[in-house]
């Protein structure tokens, strides 16, 4: 008897650790690139760029309902604007960052372009999402932008685009890792007295931020350059930059 109570005391303590444990887990980060070609072969020049602002959205998730928290997405546009324009003046580009102010402004025009140009960056994202490289140049289907990317007046003079996407989800009514080691302790103490062990469990852990970074050709409206990442975080934390950021191409120069 007291053998068989000592391993049921055993076996709830192991699910009860398994269980905080796996409380504290955070999501693990994915990233994936694409280049053009063409860009990869240093066949394409582009060194002016023009600074899009950031297209944000953030999603707050409670008990309640969701909603978008539109200081938060404020704040997190001016962050990501000055972190990408800081990346594209390290690689050796030449960053034109006034477009930002064109936003806020309300210049009706430039906004109506900038959306449409949005919309044609998220067909020509999700296109990369769901077809190969090696598929896109068999075709020899261009992926991009289209002239969207010249209905951009504001950016005459630049040779490229670059649009930084962020898309957040923050679920506000998620318990805390206090919150779940109490329960779990509770559970397990409930499970020694009755020999069955209720240990509560969060939803499963989910990526909350995806933040895509494109650089586009105005000329041809090509994407020359993609990145996409997804962490387990809202925040703009150092980690989330760097990944998104760091792996910029340098401007090319054309063969002769």
């Amino acid at each position: 008897m007291k053998h068989r109570c000592f391993l049921r005391a055993r076996t709830i303590a192991l699910v009860a650790s398994a269980a905080l444990l796996s409380s504290c887990a955070t999501a693990p980060d994915q990233s994936w690139l694409w280049q053009h070609p063409e860009h990869a072969k240093s066949e394409r020049t582009g060194r002016v760029v023009a600074v899009l602002p950031p297209d944000v959205e953030l999603v707050e998730r409670s008990a309640q309902g969701s909603k978008r928290n539109e200081s938060r997405e404020e704040a997190i546009g001016k962050q990501l604007h000055a972190a990408v324009t800081t990346a594209l003046a390290k690689r050796g580009f030449a960053p034109q960052a006034d477009l930002l102010e064109r936003s806020a402004a309300n210049d009706s025009e430039f906004k109506l372009q900038y959306e449409q140009l949005k919309a044609e960056f998220d067909r020509a994202s999700s296109t990369h999402n769901l077809i190969s490289t090696e598929s896109i140049l068999a075709r020899k289907e261009k992926i991009g932008v289209g002239q969207t990317a010249k209905g951009i007046t504001a950016a005459r003079g630049a040779d490229m685009l670059v649009l930084v996407r962020y898309r957040g989800w923050d679920d506000s009514d998620r318990p805390s890792d206090a919150a779940m080691a109490g329960g779990i302790v509770a559970g397990a103490m409930l499970g020694v007295a009755t020999g069955i062990a209720v240990v509560p469990t969060r939803r499963p852990s989910q990526t909350t931020l995806t933040i895509e970074v494109g650089l586009i050709d105005v000329a041809s409206g090509d994407l020359v350059w993609l990145r996409s990442s997804m962490f387990g975080t809202v925040n703009l934390e150092e980690k989330v930059l760097r990944t998104s950021l760091d792996s910029l191409p340098s401007p090319v120069v054309s063969k002769p």
